[in-house]
């Protein structure tokens, strides 16, 4: 209902309430049939129309509007019966009486249109929940979920790679955006992760999760997240990417042993992995070394002379991620491998400890902070190494 409407309504009020006012002061000098019946038609307008007012500024909905109608009817249903009781001859009760057939064809206008709307709704709600299956799932289990439509993903060959036991997957896209990698032999999850505020993402995945697929399926369009991370895709959803695993090149990596920086390798920041332990020495000028559990960034100088035990070490490049989502030893940096923001931090062994970095590791002495809270928050740029520990984030997020 639009302001003319609004008008016109309020015009039909204000006029049926004078009329009312008008044919009951001539009914009370002559009382016919015609007299009776213009009171009738003159209140009903009146209420109609002070109805319709009202459902405009309550904003009532087709199925509310429906009830309305009913209930309107049996309103001026009433008002019929009382005048019909209230007239003292019977041949003016039976015409009075014919008239009852107007609002009761209204009660039933009334109930099969409200039936309509709630089987149009109900019908709009099945086909929503047959097309978009992952929406309804998720809502009924009272979680949040958020959709994506509308990214376009971009992948560069040379920022996919194999680094011995797990490939790196790089790409930019919208930001705030994620990423979905599925097995498309069965479907299976591989990987969620998010781009950042720029648009670059980035995950590790292990070679064994892709030791017998030929490609992996992106997804990054017509999908649903939940707020525990689980990601609905409509079974006509197709892949916005596809990855031919046998066209990933393989990095070489350098391996234990010495090297002297500036001529083995150049000055910058690196990342150690070790299956198990590993160990960096720093040799020259005042020796420094350090210990750690699968995961170790660290900073070279020009002229540094190292020594790798039982890890393997990796050029570090931008928004390039070397470290699996799921970890609870290692070393992490904020903004590429986890996401920055307030995180839980629960221990998974008696002897659990979690430090925080400003920098990564050098042959400088450290500047680390024990976390001894039970939250922490991150920030890009930052380094967490974590032994026994697990960091979960506050939204709801997967385990990192």
């Amino acid at each position: 209902m639009n302001y003319w409407a609004i008008a016109v309504w309020t015009g039909v009020f204000v006029i049926g309430m004078f009329l009312t006012y008008l044919v009951r002061k001539r009914r009370e000098k002559e009382a016919n049939i015609v007299n009776h019946v213009l009171k009738i038609v003159c209140d009903s307008l009146t209420i109609i129309s002070g109805t319709l007012i009202a459902s405009y500024f309550l904003k009532a909905d087709e199925q509310q509007f429906g009830m309305i109608l009913v209930l309107l009817s049996f309103i001026i249903c009433l008002q019929i019966v009382f005048e019909v009781i209230g007239e003292p001859i019977r041949k003016y009760k039976i015409t009075m009486a014919i008239l009852l057939i107007f609002p009761l064809s209204g009660v039933f206008y009334g109930t099969l249109q409200f039936q309509n709307n709630v089987e149009a709704g109900e019908n709009q709600k099945d086909t929503s929940g047959a097309t978009n299956n992952y929406v309804s799932l998720v809502q009924n289990r009272d979680m949040s979920v958020r959709e994506q439509e509308g990214n376009e993903i971009q992948l560069s060959k040379g920022d996919i790679n194999f680094y011995g036991d797990f490939f790196s997957l790089k790409g930019k896209i919208d930001s705030d955006t994620y990423i979905y990698g599925e097995n498309p032999s069965d479907n299976t999850p591989l990987f969620l992760t998010k781009a950042d505020d720029q648009g670059y993402f980035s995950t590790a995945i292990p070679r064994n999760d892709v030791a017998d697929l030929s490609r992996i399926d992106l997804y990054v369009n017509h999908i649903s997240i939940s707020a525990d991370d689980t990601v609905y895709k409509d079974k006509a959803t197709k892949p916005d990417s596809q990855l031919n695993i046998k066209e990933i090149d393989e990095k070489q990596a350098l391996s234990s042993g010495s090297y002297t920086v500036g001529t083995d390798c150049k000055a910058g920041e690196y990342i150690l992995l070790a299956k198990d332990t590993g160990q960096i020495n720093w040799l020259n000028d005042s020796s420094n070394s350090k210990s750690f559990d699968n995961s170790l960034y660290v900073k070279l100088s020009e002229n540094d002379v190292i020594e790798i035990q039982g890890a393997e070490m990796f050029p570090v490049t931008k928004h390039t991620a070397f470290v699996p989502n799921k970890v609870d030893n290692g070393m992490l940096k904020v903004g590429t491998d986890i996401e920055s923001g307030r995180y839980q931090i629960k221990a998974t062994n008696d002897y659990a400890i979690a430090k925080k970095y400003k920098d990564s590791i050098s042959n400088k002495l450290e500047e680390d902070s024990v976390i001894d809270s039970q939250e922490v928050e991150l920030k890009d740029n930052e380094y967490i190494y974590l032994m026994n520990t697990q960091l979960i984030k506050n939204n709801g997020g997967n385990e990192k």
